[in-house]
């Protein structure tokens, strides 16, 4: 959980957890969860040019 005005620059890979974001949390990289819940004004900002780096996990 990320809440608040926290957040940063990073990849999330937790595809047996829930992601949440609330209050104006932001993060900018690749997030995968079992499950992703955004409140307030919280956003993930993610490099389209990235798009498939999990694509793999997918395809199993």
């Amino acid at each position: 959980m990320i809440s608040g005005s926290g957040g940063g620059c990073f990849s999330v890979y937790a595809p047996a957890a829930q992601v949440v974001l609330s209050g104006a949390a932001q993060i900018s990289g690749p997030v995968l969860g079992k499950s992703i819940t955004l409140t307030g004004s919280a956003a993930i900002h993610q490099d389209t040019s990235a798009i498939g780096v999990w694509a793999g996990y997918f395809q199993k």
